[in-house]
């Protein structure tokens, strides 16, 4: 069994109102058979922005962090691991208000479970490079909106997402 570090460069659709790219770090256990690793990912673009039609000039801005527990099974060698993989992920959305009487800044819980794969190739003995694909199901879909007064919705997840990350990993 080795322990493994990493860190990654992830691309993220659906959880933010456009295309989300970001930063992640990983840690975990490799097996010959299994795969258990502990992601988390940040976004790093902060100008995730959603409008509305009215008023005219009222705007969101997004971000987004979480951590996903991942497992997958390997069905490659050392030189090519890859596989399926199932995961939970727990995070948070922040969501900034603009362009309306009083901005606000809010931040609501994300938690979704998600399925995919992964493919590493090893670069040696303790050196590797993993890609990460997942489809992500949000279990809570929070609405954001202006206020009550202004019930437009601003955002809101879709019921489907996906994520992929590429990096390179230290195994030890």
């Amino acid at each position: 069994m080795d322990f493994l570090f990493g860190v990654q460069a992830t691309g993220s659709q659906g959880t933010l109102p456009s295309v989300d790219l970001g930063v992640g770090g990983s840690v975990g256990v490799v097996a010959r058979h299994v795969r258990v690793e502990l992601r988390t990912t940040y976004g790093l673009r902060r100008d995730q922005i959603a409008t509305v039609a009215t008023p005219a000039d009222a705007y969101g801005r997004f971000n987004f962090l979480a951590s996903t527990l991942v497992a997958c099974f390997n069905l490659g060698k050392e030189a090519l691991a890859f596989g399926p993989c199932a995961g939970t992920e727990v995070g948070v959305v922040s969501a900034e208000g603009f362009g309306i009487s009083k901005s606000y800044q809010v931040h609501r819980l994300w938690l979704a479970f998600g399925a995919g794969g992964y493919a590493a190739i090893a670069l040696g003995r303790h050196v590797g490079v993993p890609l990460h694909l997942d489809v992500l199901a949000p279990i809570r879909r929070p609405e954001f909106v202006f206020s009550d007064s202004v019930p437009n919705r601003v955002f809101q997840a879709p019921a489907i997402g996906v994520r992929t990350s590429l990096g390179i990993e230290l195994r030890f």
